[in-house]
């Protein structure tokens, strides 16, 4: 994961590596997400140069945090839940996915 370490890429360009839960605490206090990298492991990383640029990373690592947390503290039993509130297969079977990947 991600070091807090600054990379020099050619001329001026500096990135800035962090791991999600770093990246989160620094975007929630509205420093710069210039030259941010998150480091999601296994060769991925995220970067907030999309449409919504920080805030949308932000979004986005809060959502992944929300869906880690779920997998590895899934609720006691799916079928013990009133209908209402019992989560769709599809999102069930993607917490599963999840909670194998760790």
């Amino acid at each position: 994961m991600g070091d807090g370490n600054s990379y020099t890429l050619g001329g001026d360009a500096v990135e800035l590596t962090l791991t999600p839960d770093e990246a989160i605490a620094r975007l929630e206090t509205g420093a710069s997400a210039e030259g941010l990298v998150v480091d999601l492991g296994d060769g991925l990383f995220a970067r907030p140069d999309g449409p919504l640029g920080a805030d949308g990373l932000l979004q986005r690592l809060k959502a992944l945090r929300l869906l880690k947390s779920l997998a590895e503290k899934p609720c006691e039993s799916f079928a013990e839940q009133p209908e209402a509130i019992r989560p769709d297969p599809r999102v069930k079977a993607l917490l599963d996915v999840v909670a194998k990947a760790r």
